[in-house]
């Protein structure tokens, strides 16, 4: 089993240093990196990627809290609804992806941009913030599950049970990243990682659900058995396969800046007579 590993907070008096915010800071800076990279590789303005990056954040945080407020803590907004303007917690990941894709649909529609191709490498980005980002709920341990004596649990003081963030950050890292990168080597119609992503992720969170506690932390409301994420989930995978088979039929295949500047070198010229062939 895994050790239950702590690591405290540190108060400098100015400021506080929280663990899990330097990895959630982290992650939201690589995958800015990454999607800005990305954008110049497939061809499109890596300054406009780079703002709509920044909007995607502020959108997803947004949608995040309000969604967690809502369908997870509603007695919590009942009680204090000016929460609900306090957008750093609680969050909601799966709140967090629709609020990625409500504003990433704004931005590009206002900017006249594609959305499919510009949505494309912000999940590019993603993916590889995702890993940083569920390490630090891997280490603030605020995902517990069930009690468990399976390999991977973690030793919590009140018995060893499943760490969700700890499987999220597992599979993200060991099956999410490598096959995304695998994929992403050659081109591919716009929106198709947009739609994959999706598609690999929404069945293991719809499955780990299952696994959340029901006697330690925060207890999930539940609709008709399902909690929200789990619902989200069905509606994400639905949309995703639906979308994918869309991209795959009708998407144009585009060629890379590199590949079409190779495609399109001059043939190679006779060599000029010289001097003494002209004797």
């Amino acid at each position: 089993m895994i050790p239950y590993i702590s690591i405290p907070t540190w108060d400098l008096g100015f400021v506080v240093i929280d663990p899990f915010g330097i990895l959630v800071a982290i992650a939201i800076l690589v995958g800015f990196f990454s999607t800005k990279r990305r954008a110049a590789r497939v061809g499109l303005d890596p300054e406009e990627a780079h703002t709509m990056f920044i909007w995607i954040v502020l959108g997803s945080f947004t949608m995040a809290h309000i969604v967690s407020m809502v369908f997870y803590f509603p007695e919590r907004l009942i009680e204090k609804p000016w929460e609900i303007f306090f957008i750093w917690a609680p969050i909601s990941s799966m709140g967090g992806f629709l609020g990625a894709l409500i504003t990433a649909y704004i931005y590009t529609k206002k900017r006249k941009i594609s959305f499919l191709a510009y949505c494309d490498v912000f999940m590019w980005g993603i993916v590889i913030a995702w890993i940083f980002g569920r390490m630090g709920c891997s280490i603030a341990h605020d995902h517990p599950g069930a009690l468990s004596d399976f390999f991977l649990a973690v030793k919590f003081p009140r018995g060893a049970r499943h760490d969700l963030g700890f499987y999220e950050f597992l599979f993200t890292l060991l099956v999410m990243y490598p096959i995304t990168r695998m994929l992403g080597r050659k081109p591919r119609p716009d929106g198709f990682f947009l739609t994959l992503v999706p598609i690999i992720y929404a069945p293991i969170r719809f499955m780990f659900d299952f696994l959340r506690s029901t006697d330690y932390g925060n207890i999930d409301l539940r609709y008709l058995g399902l909690t929200a994420a789990q619902w989200l989930c069905i509606a994400m995978l639905l949309a995703s396969v639906w979308g994918l088979v869309r991209v795959i039929r009708k998407g144009r295949l585009g060629t890379w800046p590199e590949h079409g500047a190779q495609e399109a070198s001059p043939p190679e010229q006779e060599p000029m007579p010289n001097d003494a062939d002209d004797k």
